[in-house]
């Protein structure tokens, strides 16, 4: 008997103190995988409840036609988790989610989403296991966003103020939720006020908006980029670009990769084939770095290691060193980006080495990373 099996600590003996100082400091995710470790560490610790956030007023514009509707938002998170085996580190399965609190027989439902839009697989749930063994695979956090949801308002979903982007900043006491609004309008909402803040932020109209190292960030379309603390101080960060052959594009994604801020301006493509048609994403993509201590927008060329995805959601990056199955230096284009152009075709996947675009489809070993569900799930 080797040393490590003589000496085995008796895990499930623990006492009860330890076990819930355990995990009172782990994540939901973490939290799950703690409770199915064996029928003691389940007895002892209550399923843990999805993040519970405050309800949000409704509505958000200063508008006297919605003077008196009544209702709130309440704020919907969705994550964004990896996969693996436990025994391979060289697959994976990125699923976007939202959990419920409901929990039968002692599993937690979760809502799945397509990976790149904001629509439900609930025409696929019958190509889904039922459930998801937590000791025979590794599941990690790989990045969140929000949606604000109406609730019990006479208000059509439709008529509503067409949100564009949603973002919270959490830390101890504080609460503060952005949002940015179709016309690049901004506001602001910080927990116990009655009402939103509309943010006089200076930007001409408003392209996107992140929170990166705890700050609020907005960039309008000329690139001019401003942070926006929670006493709604606006302080400018980056000058506007210079002038392109592209012109200020055709919109802009603020997203972090690897701890610092990087922009995409998205540009029209011209001639894109030869017979004069757009293709299916006649858009391309130019890359800054943010340099804030000479308050401008650095060219950049390529991603290296990078893989952005363009989630409706929230813009995020992973590293191809961690996930080797999705092609570095590129791209991966939302469906809703795709849908709200108007555009036909599969999931684009633009490439920054050489500004091609091609469909997720037309490559199946880029295509199996998102669908069907790997055999070893």
């Amino acid at each position: 008997m080797s040393f490590r099996n003589k000496f085995k600590p008796p895990w499930s003996s623990l006492c009860i103190d330890i076990l819930l100082n355990i995990s009172n400091r782990l994540e939901f995710i973490d939290h799950l995988r703690f409770r199915s470790v064996c029928s003691s560490f389940h007895a002892v610790n209550p399923l843990p409840l999805h993040p519970m956030f405050p309800l949000l007023p409704f509505p958000i514009k200063l508008n006297n036609n919605h003077d008196n509707l009544e209702g709130h938002f309440s704020l919907i998170e969705v994550t964004t988790l990896n996969i693996q085996p436990l025994k391979s580190n060289n697959k994976c399965w990125l699923i976007k989610v939202e959990a419920s609190q409901e929990e039968v027989g002692g599993k937690v439902h979760l809502k799945m989403l397509n990976q790149l839009s904001s629509y439900y697989l609930d025409d696929y749930l019958k190509e889904l296991p039922e459930s998801l063994d937590l000791l025979r695979n590794r599941v990690s956090f790989v990045s969140k966003g929000y949606y604000l949801k109406q609730e019990e308002t006479s208000l059509d979903e439709e008529d509503n103020q067409d949100i564009q982007r949603v973002f919270v900043s959490s830390m101890e006491d504080d609460f503060v939720v952005m949002t940015m609004h179709s016309n690049g309008k901004i506001s602001v909402w910080r927990k116990g006020d009655e009402k939103w803040t509309h943010i006089d932020n200076g930007l001409g109209q408003c392209e996107d908006i992140v929170l990166h190292k705890g700050k609020f960030y907005a960039v309008d379309k000329t690139g001019l980029t401003v942070t926006v603390d929670k006493e709604f101080n606006v302080t400018k960060v980056a000058s506007s670009l210079p002038r392109s052959k592209h012109d200020y594009g055709y919109g802009k994604v603020l997203v972090e990769i690897e701890g610092e801020l990087y922009l995409l301006l998205k540009y029209r493509k011209r001639n894109v084939k030869k017979d004069g048609s757009s293709g299916i994403f006649p858009y391309g993509f130019e890359g800054y770095k943010l340099n804030e201590e000479k308050l401008k927008w650095v060219r950049i060329y390529k991603l290296k290691d990078v893989v952005l995805f363009l989630d409706p959601h929230c813009a995020f990056s992973i590293s191809s060193k961690n996930f080797p199955t999705y092609k570095k230096n590129s791209i991966y284009v939302s469906f809703d980006e795709l849908y709200y152009g108007n555009f036909v075709g599969g999931y684009p996947l633009f490439d920054m080495r050489d500004c091609s675009t091609k469909t997720l489809s037309s490559v199946r070993s880029i295509f199996v990373n998102f669908w069907p569900p790997p055999k070893w799930i």
